[in-house]
């Protein structure tokens, strides 16, 4: 099949998907479920599929186009644009999905508010249009300069490999979150108390706290550029007491004070260096097959960023448990707090999550007296 249908059959099975999670989306019942789900995948499958087919059929003849008749200045940021993008398209497919079926289904996204989610995506659409073009622009002035070319090779792979994992990890949670709300003094005044009282007698790192708006119940600890963030979620400081959301802040001052979020994106350097490695054995020096590119990006972009540093990051939760019950001093009130964020979040007690272990390995893991008794349910 020539380059030119390709397109039109993904934007076509696109339109599919959207016709299909249109017709859900009119329903007030949503019980149709699965469809939605065919849907969601038909639509951004096909939008996704355009998108990636511009990357590896049509960038290579804007690159060449742009090399005959535009500057290097003009060519690096409109390739980098593209090819930012399209990548960043194939990266979000799963939530893309994710998000398209609980629209066509009239259920809410409980973690974020949709501003915040499109901040989220315009920042990171905007830094990979940016990296890209940085590495573009590099290539050329190397290409130009023919001495500088070996040194230039260099920092673009540097840049390459480590710029996207330390966004993700370190930059991006600065613009989301620096100018967030903070914990009311009025509603959690005794929390912020507690909070002033850890900073002075322990030698922490510096964070903020930030206030995530939406239902999630749930907290993160998150790199930053200069201090690191604990980031609570709205639905966590309505549903638990102010004793559970102490203990929920301890673990995640244990991640703080363990370096996870470090250590989190120095394994997605490594990560990346693989795949960068296995990119350019399998495919570059084997002439470039598309077959080839989708095999490598689609096994092992979930595998050197997504899995790897998850089986790390299992053991980084056992430790901030342990260290969340060394600063309460009481593994009870450390345990209940668990127990309370899975039970509002509706998860089993055996179900081992990704990257989290089980709710009941956790709590055997602190000494919880309730863990061999805990029901199949969390509460």
């Amino acid at each position: 099949m020539s380059s030119l249908p390709l397109p039109a059959v993904y934007l076509l099975f696109g339109a599919f998907g959207a016709l299909a999670l249109l017709l859900v989306r009119t329903k007030t019942n949503g019980e149709e479920e699965g469809f939605a789900l065919i849907g969601a995948a038909a639509f951004v499958g096909g939008i996704a599929g355009a998108f990636v087919h511009v990357a590896v059929v049509y960038l290579p003849a804007l690159q060449d186009h742009g090399r005959e008749h535009w500057p290097w200045w003009i060519d690096a940021p409109v390739c980098g644009c593209v090819l930012g993008f399209s990548l960043y398209m194939s990266l979000h497919l799963w939530h893309a999905a994710q998000r398209s079926y609980l629209w066509a289904c009239r259920r809410r996204d409980e973690e974020e508010t949709p501003g915040f989610r499109l901040r989220r995506h315009l920042w990171t659409v905007a830094a990979m249009a940016v990296l890209f073009t940085a590495i573009l622009a590099l290539n050329r002035v190397g290409v130009i300069h023919g001495p500088i070319d070996k040194a230039l090779e260099w920092v673009i792979t540097l840049l390459a490999v480590s710029a996207l994992p330390l966004y993700q990890t370190w930059v991006l949670p600065w613009f989301l979150y620096y100018r967030g709300r903070t914990l009311d003094a009025r509603e959690h005044g005794e929390v912020r108390e507690w909070l002033e009282h850890v900073r002075k007698t322990r030698d922490l790192p510096g964070f903020h706290v930030r206030v995530q708006e939406g239902e999630m119940v749930n907290a993160l600890a998150l790199g930053g550029l200069r201090r690191y963030f604990i980031v609570l979620g709205r639905g966590l400081l309505t549903t638990l007491s102010a004793e559970h959301i102490k203990a929920v802040l301890a673990h995640e001052i244990g991640h703080i004070v363990n370096r996870d979020t470090t250590w989190r994106a120095a394994a997605m350097i490594l990560g990346s260096a693989a795949l960068h490695l296995v990119y350019f054995q399998f495919v570059v020096f084997q002439q470039d097959s598309l077959l080839k590119e989708l095999i490598c990006v689609a096994i092992g972009a979930p595998v050197f960023w997504v899995i790897l540093p998850g089986l790390w990051q299992r053991r980084w939760e056992y430790h901030a448990d342990r260290k969340a019950v060394e600063i309460m001093g009481d593994a009870e009130v450390v345990g209940q707090s668990l127990v309370c964020i899975y039970d509002a979040n509706n998860v089993h007690v055996d179900a081992p999550g990704w990257p989290h272990p089980s709710l009941r390995a956790r709590l055997k893991a602190i000494g919880f007296s309730g863990a061999n008794e805990a029901p199949g349910r969390a509460g």
